[in-house]
């Protein structure tokens, strides 16, 4: 129940840009927006049950299932009561900003890991990097993909407008969240963020990549009218 919960606002994010990568292949009934809304509302209707449960007071009593049971035995015997879970906001309606649980623990860590090495796949190798890479990064200080280390982002200057990540003689681009992408567009206007939220991270980027956008509109009107107050006063 708890791994379902952390990993609801990243996989959200991942079934929107799947759902727009597969969506020029398939024919689907109906237009894309509806699509998006419903397939998204879909998906947070189902762990609606765990949502109101976790709210009731669920005890926390750990993710490893031997500590997990000393805890359970303290709280019943009221020897040690247990927390209640909690649900961050961001987990529920971010957008690339929930929590991440590294799964690699405990007797797994025995068969090794590789830390991803983008840009060194070969030639023929077909790599992105998502935008809310850069917005998690943005919002959270302490996330820094050890896969990541040394690029650095920047709207390239010549040519066609892209933002790439650069390191040495390795160059990145970024996948352009296209103004058809209903899917997270969707996703992203959900964001819990009361300022400077996901919606307005997508509208900058459509203003620098020269897209137009309801999220680039929305954001430039607020804007108008900001400076326009501040100039009153």
């Amino acid at each position: 129940m708890h791994l379902r919960l952390i990993v609801l606002e990243i996989s959200l994010v991942t079934f929107a840009w799947m759902c727009e990568q597969v969506a020029p292949y398939l024919q689907f009934d109906g237009d894309l927006m509806s699509l998006a809304q419903s397939s998204v509302s879909d998906r947070f209707n189902l762990i609606t049950p765990i949502l109101k449960k976790i709210s009731e007071g669920v005890k926390d009593y750990g993710g490893n299932w031997v500590t997990s049971k000393g805890w359970q035995l303290l709280d019943k015997a009221g020897l040690k009561k247990a927390g209640l879970k909690t649900i961050p906001l961001g987990a529920v309606n971010g957008w690339a900003t929930g929590p991440i649980v590294d799964s690699f623990t405990g007797t797994m860590t025995a068969a090794g890991s590789i830390i991803r090495t983008p840009g060194a796949y070969g030639a023929g190798a077909v790599e992105m990097i998502h935008p809310s890479i850069k917005y998690r990064m943005m919002k959270n200080t302490t996330y820094r993909p050890e896969a990541l280390k040394n690029f650095e982002r920047s709207l390239r200057k010549t040519g066609d407008k892209v933002y790439e990540w650069k390191r040495g003689n390795i160059t990145i681009p970024e996948y352009i969240i296209k103004d058809t992408d209903y899917f997270t567009r969707h996703v992203a206007g959900q964001d819990a963020g009361t300022e400077d939220h996901a919606s307005d991270f997508i509208g900058r980027l459509d203003r620098d990549l020269g897209q137009k956008s309801n999220e680039r509109e929305f954001l430039e009107t607020r804007e108008e009218s900001i400076k326009r107050r501040k100039m009153k006063d």
